[in-house]
C-alpha cells in the first residue's frame, strides 16, 4: 500500500501520459495529477482505479460552460451558483443540483462526458510536464460524487489518441488562428453554423466556446473542412526572435527583464519560448520562479485593498475587442458585486493567470478597479 502513496512527476516526452495514467491505475493510487502543456492545464483526481474530479482552465471544458452553451441552465443560474461557491467553496455541480437548477441524472451524464473527453484529449498530448501528488482519497462534501471508471477512460482515449492527432496536425495547436473557405463545394455535410462562424471570421477558440458541443466534436469538424480543402488555416506563428536561439538564451534575457522590474515581460517570454518547447525542464522551472514573483507582485498591488471590478465596456463593445482566453473568462465573470478575491475563488484559472487578465484588462481600459 505504500506504493500508492508515492509522488511523480516529469516529461511527458520520457514518461507519456499513458504511461502515468497506467501507473496510477495499476496501484489505485489516491491523488491529483496535474499536467501541463504550454498555456493549457488540466488536474485529474483519482480515488482507488476511479476518476473523480477533472478542472481545466479551458473555459470549454468547464461544466458551467457546457451546461449553459446546451441551454441546460440559464446565464442568471449560473451566476447566482458562481456568487454561492464563492460564498462557501461548494462545487459547481453540487449548487446546481441543491436550488434545482439541473437534476441528477443531467449532472451525471455531464461530468462523466467531461472527465472522459479531459482523459482522451490528455492521452494525446505528445510532450509537456506532469506531477502527481498523493492523498487520502477520501471525497470533500462540497463535492458531487461521480467516478469513471480510469481503465475504461484509458482503452477510450487510446482510440480517440490519434484523431487527437490528426486534428492538432490541421488545425495547429492556436486557437487564436482564424480559418477561411477556399472551396465551398468541398463543404459537405458541414454544420451550418460552423461553416457561418469560419465565414465571419471567428478564431478556432470563439467557434469551440459558442457550440453546444464538447471541444473535440467541433475541432474534428473544423479539421474535417481543412483535410477536405473546403478551407485552410493561417499556420504563421511567432516565432522565437532570432537572437534567442536557445533554451538558455530565453532564460538570460528573461532574468534580466526580471532584474529590471519587468517581471510580466519576463514571464511573456518564458511562455513564447514553451509553446515551442512545452517540456524544456530548464524553461518550466524558471516559469514557476518567475510565477511566484510575478503573483507576489499582483499580489501586493491589487489585493492588498478591497477591489470590486467594474466593466467599462458594453457585452456588444466586448465582443468586438481582441482579448486572449484568460481575459475573456475573467470579462465575462465580473457584474460589478464581486470582489477580486471571489473572482478568483470561482474563476478555472490559476491564481497568478486570474491576477494578469485582471491586470490586463485593466492596462487597456476594459475594466475598473
Amino acid at each position: 500500500m505504500l506504493q500508492g502513496r508515492m509522488s511523480l512527476r516529469g516529461s511527458l516526452r520520457t514518461m507519456p501520459v499513458e504511461d502515468v495514467l497506467d501507473w496510477i491505475d495499476r496501484r489505485f493510487a489516491c491523488g491529483t495529477l496535474t499536467v501541463e502543456r504550454g498555456a493549457a492545464t488540466r488536474s485529474f483526481h483519482f480515488d482507488s482505479g476511479y476518476v473523480t474530479r477533472t478542472d481545466s482552465n479551458h473555459p470549454a471544458e468547464q461544466l458551467g460552460h457546457q451546461l449553459r452553451v446546451r441551454g441546460l441552465v440559464t446565464a442568471d443560474q449560473l451566476a447566482e451558483a458562481f456568487r454561492v461557491q464563492a460564498d462557501t467553496g461548494v462545487r459547481l455541480g453540487k449548487i446546481l443540483l441543491m436550488v434545482g437548477a439541473v437534476d441528477a441524472a443531467t449532472l451525471d451524464r455531464t461530468l462523466h462526458a467531461l472527465i472522459r473527453e479531459a482523459v482522451a484529449d490528455t492521452l494525446a498530448w505528445p510532450d509537456g510536464v506532469f506531477a502527481f501528488e498523493p492523498d487520502v482519497g477520501s471525497r470533500a462534501a462540497s463535492e458531487y460524487a461521480v467516478s469513471v471508471n480510469l481503465r475504461d477512460a484509458i482503452e477510450a482515449g487510446r482510440e480517440r489518441a490519434p484523431r487527437w492527432r490528426a486534428i492538432e496536425t490541421a488545425l495547429g495547436d492556436d486557437e487564436g488562428a482564424r480559418l477561411w473557405l477556399v472551396r465551398r463545394d468541398a463543404v459537405g455535410d458541414a454544420a451550418a453554423d460552423l461553416v457561418a462562424a469560419v465565414d465571419e471570421g471567428k478564431t478556432i477558440g470563439d467557434i469551440v466556446r459558442a457550440r453546444p458541443h464538447f471541444r473535440f466534436d467541433t475541432l474534428d469538424a473544423l479539421a474535417r473542412l481543412v483535410e477536405s480543402g473546403a478551407a485552410a488555416i493561417d499556420r504563421r506563428r511567432p516565432s522565437r526572435p532570432a537572437a534567442l536561439a536557445s533554451a538558455a538564451d530565453v532564460a538570460r534575457a528573461a532574468r534580466g527583464r526580471a532584474a529590471g522590474g519587468d517581471r510580466v515581460g519576463a514571464l511573456e517570454l518564458v511562455m513564447a519560448a514553451l509553446a515551442e518547447s512545452p517540456d524544456d525542464e530548464d524553461l518550466n522551472a524558471l516559469r514557476a520562479e518567475i510565477e511566484r514573483s510575478v503573483f507576489a507582485e499582483l499580489s501586493r498591488s491589487l489585493l492588498s485593498s478591497f477591489r470590486v471590478p467594474k466593466l467599462l465596456k458594453t457585452k456588444e463593445e466586448l465582443s468586438a475587442i481582441d482579448m486572449t482566453q484568460a481575459e475573456k473568462d475573467m470579462a465575462d465573470r465580473i457584474d460589478g458585486r464581486w470582489d477580486l478575491l471571489s473572482l478568483m475563488r470561482i474563476s478555472p484559472l490559476r491564481d497568478v493567470d486570474a491576477l494578469l487578465a485582471i491586470k490586463r484588462l485593466a492596462d487597456r481600459g476594459i475594466i475598473s478597479l
